[in-house]
């Protein structure tokens, strides 16, 4: 990154309960098992090091909306590779760490997420 330029990092946050999801159930379920590396509290640390000016940090929740909650179970056994989970493992794990609601017509999972936006000094 130049000088003046600008960067944009988004990720799981460490022992967040979506870091936790990702450790416990697509390790335990997906062929080539997760161990994530996720951003933590000393990464502003870190940007300074690199020389990196931290303009904005927050956490945001991205959204995901599914029809139902079979559609919900479906996309989260196929996007993770959870090829030896059953659909109740899958909503198993979705219950112990995630949140979702019911709302009309649809179901909306929380992703939340940390967001860093800097310029490289």
């Amino acid at each position: 990154l130049k000088s003046g330029g600008f960067f944009c990092i988004s990720d799981v946050m460490e022992n967040s309960p979506t870091a936790l999801f990702l450790d416990d159930v697509v390790d335990k379920y997906s062929k080539t098992g997760h161990e994530g590396f996720y951003l933590n509290n000393n990464f502003t640390s870190t940007l300074k090091n690199e020389k990196l000016s931290l303009l904005k940090h927050q956490e945001i929740e991205v959204k995901w909306h599914f029809n139902d909650q079979g559609e919900m179970l479906h996309f989260f056994k196929r996007f993770f590779g959870l090829v030896d989970a059953s659909l109740n493992d899958v909503l198993s794990g979705i219950n112990t760490y995630l949140k979702y609601e019911r709302k009309l017509g649809f179901i909306e999972l929380s992703w939340p997420l940390a967001f860093y936006y800097g310029e490289k000094n």
